[in-house]
């Protein structure tokens, strides 16, 4: 496991305008972690808590198993 844990912080580390604000720890066979994603035109970054299944890069059930959380975000469109 520690070796998709390192996987995962390097693949980071090279998308541009990402940074890890948490670092990525395995627990229950679960990669969590915590990112910054800088957006052109916005003040502030957008913040996700990210969990990476073991199944991952595998949907599992219809379900993804690489999840972003933010509770603070509200998806809004602009007409």
């Amino acid at each position: 496991m520690q070796g998709r844990l390192e996987v995962v912080e390097n693949t980071i580390y090279k998308i541009e305008d990402v940074i890890i604000t948490k670092p990525f720890e395995v627990k229950d066979l679960i990669i969590n972690g915590s990112i910054s994603v800088f957006v052109n035109g916005l003040v502030e970054p957008l913040e996700f808590d990210v969990h990476i299944y073991p199944q991952y890069p595998f949907k599992t059930h219809d379900s993804e198993t690489i999840k972003f959380f933010n509770e603070e975000f509200v998806w809004s469109s602009i007409i």
